[in-house]
């Protein structure tokens, strides 16, 4: 990897991490404005998913056209699913 690559990726790293954290962080003041409206926490989970669906979506199709893609076999893919459905 060329010295001009890796420091590319060195800033977009740090980019990231920030962008990150500012996300992370602006999301308690979503939920405490939600919760002004009387809003149960079921359907705050639900719309926090539903927003981050897209996301996903769009970060699956990026992968997945990529060429140097790792194959991934079903029992992969069985992981995965459980691994999202107990972090939710």
């Amino acid at each position: 990897m060329t010295e001009q690559l890796r420091s590319n990726n060195q800033l977009l790293g740090i980019v990231l991490a920030f962008c990150g954290s500012i996300l992370f962080s602006t999301k308690a003041v979503f939920v405490k404005l939600a919760y002004q409206y009387e809003v149960d926490s079921v359907t705050l989970l639900l719309l926090r998913m539903l927003f981050a669906l897209p996301i996903y979506l769009g970060f699956a199709i990026y992968h997945s056209r990529k060429k140097d893609k790792y194959e991934l076999s079903r029992k992969d893919y069985w992981t995965v699913l459980f691994l999202g459905v107990m972090g939710f």
